[in-house]
């Protein structure tokens, strides 16, 4: 009796199979979400990478526990120093900082993926400084969720505040007194200086919209706030610095430059540290302000110095 010839199409759908026993999902769920054959092989090289990562960190530990030994043998072991960390929950600084990631529809995964990498940095960047704010994600679901949790598994575990619900319902009582204030490069307000900001402390809450090109959505956060009847303003990059490209930042450069700002540090100095040089059209009025400051920490350092008696 002769056997029908397996056509391509059975053969796709037996290499998905494959793949989604692999990853330990059932076809039915691969039905449900509609994954493609490509989407099942990145999720794939994902898993592989994840685990070859975690058995990286495992040698890399043995190696170091290994190596303290044999300096502590040799009496070579210097003592630790004490890293004293800020917790964000213990922070005197209580300015509200959020990310809104409600939206999905304007990107693609390829660019959820980018605006993971950023919130990342922003989180790294409040968790070092000495002065952690109050950092928020809001609307932390669907495809955007998928994502940080198959990135990061252990993003529940951030010293983060992590909010399903959309920005108006967490912060519906600071839209209520005015104080809820979206971030838009397309606003025709300016934010205040860093002084004020750091004055309003908890007071105030600054939304920052949580897309990758707002080049291509132009007008879509001023749109947002004006719709919603919430204040706006931009960040005063015109007053503060020029820059060869454009006046959109991305995500985490705004969040780094918010939370400078939440510290007391002006804006000038906050562009200028923050900011990419290769974006920054620099005059010679800024390289003499640079230069003057660089002399003044020097001499601050040399002032703190103990003295050496010969």
């Amino acid at each position: 009796m002769e056997t029908e010839p397996i056509t391509d199409g059975d053969k796709g759908k037996l290499r998905m199979k494959v793949l989604a026993d692999q990853l330990g999902i059932s076809m039915d769920e691969v039905t449900e979400k509609n994954y493609s054959k490509k989407q099942l092989k990145r999720m794939m090289r994902d898993k592989m990478y994840h685990q070859q990562k975690i058995a990286k960190r495992q040698i890399q530990k043995v190696k170091k526990k290994l190596k303290r030994q044999d300096l502590k043998q040799q009496n070579l072991l210097k003592p630790k120093k004490k890293d004293i960390r800020v917790s964000m929950y213990s922070s005197p600084n209580q300015v509200k900082v959020a990310i809104d990631l409600s939206f999905n529809q304007h990107m693609g995964e390829k660019e959820l993926r980018k605006l993971f990498k950023q919130i990342q940095r922003c989180y790294s960047c409040n968790r070092r400084s000495p002065a952690p704010c109050q950092f928020y994600l809001t609307s932390v679901t669907g495809q955007t969720a998928d994502i940080i949790n198959e990135k990061q598994p252990g993003f529940r575990n951030w010293e983060i505040h992590q909010e399903e619900k959309h920005f108006l319902e967490v912060f519906k009582d600071h839209r209520e007194k005015g104080t809820l204030v979206f971030l838009s490069p397309n606003s025709p307000n300016v934010l205040p200086d860093a002084t004020e900001i750091q004055r309003r402390n908890g007071d105030y809450v600054y939304m920052i919209g949580g897309l990758v090109d707002h080049n291509v959505q132009k007008g879509l956060t001023l749109k947002i706030a004006e719709e919603n009847g919430i204040q706006h303003a931009r960040l005063p990059i015109d007053q503060c610095i020029q820059l060869f490209t454009s006046h959109v930042l991305s995500v985490n450069h705004v969040f780094e430059l918010m939370l400078s700002a939440s510290q007391g540090l002006p804006w000038s100095e906050a562009f200028l540290q923050i900011i990419p040089q290769r974006k920054q059209n620099r005059s010679k009025e800024v390289l003499a302000l640079i230069e003057s400051n660089k002399l003044k920490k020097k001499e601050e350092e040399a002032c703190t110095k103990p003295v050496t008696k010969t």
